[in-house]
């Protein structure tokens, strides 16, 4: 992992640690924004770069998971823990107007990555309660 600096619109933005080699063969450096960590530390996200590789580093039930897609539906993401939305539901922690919500995402609902206040995620299995009487 190097050190890099970025030139965009007139500020320069050091991106110390997320940072990472030169992604084989393209030219282009690779940026790993690590989500708890941004809203936990209150960095805004950097804006996308021509020559900039953007990965999203997240947490779901506390495993670490990376991705180069800045926008997965709710099934996608459980699918990264080996989880089905028949059998869990998941709900990510978000960080809005000074408060933290918990909000559950759908299996075909869209999260995008880029938009800062995802902290992380976790999930529930669903438990059927069958009553005889």
């Amino acid at each position: 992992m190097g050190c890099h600096s970025v030139i965009h619109k007139n500020k320069k933005m050091v991106l110390k640690k997320y940072m990472s080699a030169t992604a084989e063969g393209s030219g282009a450096t690779e940026l790993i924004i690590d989500l708890e960590e941004h809203v936990r530390e209150n960095k805004q996200h950097p804006h996308a770069d021509p020559g900039i590789i953007i990965k999203y580093r997240l947490k779901i039930d506390h495993e670490a998971k990376l991705t180069d897609k800045r926008r997965l539906n709710g099934e996608s993401i459980l699918g990264l823990v080996g989880k089905s939305p028949e059998q869990y539901r998941l709900f990510q922690l978000k960080h809005e107007h000074g408060h933290v919500h918990e909000v559950e995402i759908g299996p075909h609902e869209e999260v995008d990555f880029g938009v800062w206040g995802i902290e992380k995620f976790h999930t529930k299995e669903i438990l059927y309660h069958f009553f005889i009487g």
